[in-house]
């Protein structure tokens, strides 16, 4: 239910109400009425469901052999490109607007996927990485002789530095480098009042991030099925 736009619709009266038939872009139901088609869609077009992770879909023969996967985060899909797949996409593609696709089929390839970049290298392993978003993270700055007191505590300035940088590096560990959870959360730990140890600490966390950023990799004997 909505109100009117601000100078009202003609035709409608003043300080009515407007009840949409469809789900509109911006409101707070959208994602979840999407959602429900797409799975409705889904469904119809032979997909199963994950009964462990419901953002996970399969398709089996009548074998249960799996023949493709499909991965979903709201209105953004990832999917395994073999032959039953596509034609399984295909049609579901048919059926809702999809904006921009993108394929990782060769050494070379890469695309962009809720903030990841996913590639392929000479060997055909695939590799997720969360170069762009590390670039964006700024070290924090110490001035001269600051490292040799490590155990004062930050600044006003510096303090706003480590939040920037510890509010940034947990979402590269959930999605890139899970082998920083760790450091990451200890790190947060000491948010509220942190020394010029922990500043030290979040900036050779952050080196390490960005000097091991594909970390996360699947090699091509993954995929064999015997």
């Amino acid at each position: 239910v909505l109100s009117l736009p601000k100078g009202g619709i003609p035709g409608v009266e003043p300080g009515s109400f407007l009840r949409a038939n469809v789900a509109i872009y911006g409101t707070r139901d959208a994602p979840r009425a999407f959602w429900s088609t797409l799975r409705k869609v889904l469904q119809e077009e032979g997909l199963v469901e994950s009964k462990i992770e419901p953002a996970l879909w399969y398709l089996t023969d009548p074998e249960g052999t799996v023949l493709g996967l499909l991965g979903t985060h709201v209105d953004d899909l990832l999917w395994s490109e073999t032959p039953d797949m596509a034609k399984v996409m295909d049609k579901v593609q048919a059926r809702l607007a999809f904006g921009k696709i993108e394929r990782v089929m060769k050494p070379g390839d890469t695309m962009r996927y809720c903030g990841k970049n996913v590639g392929m290298d000479e060997t055909m392993t695939l590799t997720v990485d969360s170069k762009e978003t590390l670039s964006r993270i700024q070290p924090i700055l110490l001035a001269p002789g600051r490292r040799q007191h490590s155990t004062e505590k930050a600044t006003a300035e510096e303090r706003s530095q480590f939040r920037s940088v510890v509010g940034s590096l947990p979402w590269v560990a959930r999605q890139t480098r899970p082998d920083l959870a760790y450091p990451v959360n200890r790190l947060q730990c000491r948010a509220s009042a942190p020394l010029v140890s922990d500043l030290l600490e979040a900036n050779k966390v952050l080196r390490e991030a960005r000097e091991y950023p594909e970390r996360i990799a699947l090699r091509k004997k993954c995929f064999q099925m015997a």
